[in-house]
């Protein structure tokens, strides 16, 4: 995985136990890159400890991450460069990725799984859909500002020859009423352009075929918030607006023909259109926090946040990514509780309120760090 779809980061946040192991590293696209192993190897050496300190017997904590310690040796593995690699190990599940970007080195060992670090490509103002559309492919992209993962479209969308045909039929009929005017012929000598019926004709024949593509691509999008960039020629924007049922279709795109350009090209193209939605979103978001301050729907206090977070009571949650607040929860009081001095039970109150307000549909909005909301790194604005 390169980034984490909603589906994924789902079963992580739903995955419980007594041994839920998060190990975040950096790693290296250049030079440093055969020290990778020995860091990971290390890492899991701690994960180790932790593990027998929570409980766990050594013999059994070693068997759960045996298949860790095999990536250290796998060549194929490494071969694969990033930024950073996440690996999340429980008694039933062992996912890993290679991600675009840096975070510092964690490791935790809680009854759950630690998402904090990813919380920048996972949230809605981080990553976004780009579909783009030429005569011989279809392509879907979940992005960010650091990289990109294609989603398989196959048995999704249909895609054939025929339909590109469609696309140069309609590109000539196109060009030539927008040269010679509609439905009008050339002078003698010169090409014979169809009437204003063909142009129709073979528009609508476009529009019902982006209304099935329209329809493959609910099943992925029914959940998701994100905005969708259209990357294709211009001609083709207005019949895609008409078949579009994605309710965060941005009104800009990318035009040109898409097929000579890889994803990173696309991405970048893609994100500066992104970009000021994901600004004006979460300035609205904070603009109406400020507004309904001190009326009871609205918290700044962990002690409060935790609890709605974890009950569904949250519609929004904004966090600095760099503090952390260790402490403990327990559903059944609803009590929390702040260690200053970390325990082998302590989570990062934080990242669990992200884990619940995200898993029942909230907002999550990542701050810079000296982003405070009177001297607390975290407010919210509650559902009810």
């Amino acid at each position: 995985m390169d980034t984490l779809s909603r589906d994924e980061l789902r079963t992580l946040i739903e995955e419980r136990g007594d041994a839920c192991v998060s190990i975040y590293m950096p790693t290296h696209r250049t030079g440093d890159v055969q020290q990778d192993p020995i860091r990971l190897k290390n890492l899991v050496n701690q994960a180790q400890e932790k593990l027998v300190a929570a409980g766990m017997r050594p013999a059994a904590a070693r068997e759960l991450l045996r298949p860790v310690h095999n990536l250290e040796e796998d060549t194929l593995f490494w071969q694969n460069h990033s930024e950073g690699l996440a690996l999340f190990i429980s008694p039933s599940t062992l996912r890993y990725g290679h991600l675009p970007f840096r975070f510092n080195e964690l490791v935790a060992v809680t009854d759950r799984f630690v998402i904090k670090p990813l919380l920048p490509v996972l949230i809605g103002n981080s990553y976004f859909y780009l579909l783009a559309i030429s005569q011989n492919a279809i392509k879907l992209l979940r992005a960010t500002a650091y990289g990109s993962d294609e989603i398989n479209l196959v048995g999704v969308t249909p895609q054939s020859r025929a339909d590109a045909v469609k696309y140069d039929e309609y590109e000539r009929l196109y060009q030539a009423s927008s040269t010679t005017g509609r439905g009008m012929q050339g002078s003698p000598g010169s090409v014979q352009f169809q009437p204003q019926a063909a142009i129709d004709q073979v528009k609508n024949e476009i529009l019902r075929y982006f209304q099935q593509v329209d329809r493959g691509l609910r099943d992925i999008l029914r959940d998701e918030k994100a905005p969708l960039v259209f990357a294709g020629v211009e001609y083709l924007l207005p019949i895609y607006r008409q078949a579009n049922t994605y309710q965060n279709l941005l009104p800009q795109a990318v035009t040109g023909n898409p097929q000579g350009l890889n994803s990173d090209k696309l991405r970048e193209l893609s994100w500066k259109i992104v970009l000021p939605f994901f600004q004006k979103t979460q300035e609205a978001a904070l603009a109406k926090y400020d507004t309904i301050a001190g009326k009871g729907y609205t918290s700044n206090n962990i002690m409060d946040i935790v609890p709605a977070a974890y009950y569904g009571r949250v519609d929004t949650l904004f966090m600095a990514l760099g503090p952390e607040i260790r402490g403990t929860f327990n559903p059944d009081t609803g009590a929390v509780k702040i260690n200053e001095k970390p325990t082998p039970i302590d989570q990062d109150l934080l990242d669990f309120a992200a884990v619940y307000t995200l898993s029942q549909k909230g907002n999550v909005f990542t701050l810079p760090a000296d982003r405070v909301f009177d001297h607390s790194p975290v407010a919210a604005m509650y559902r009810y």
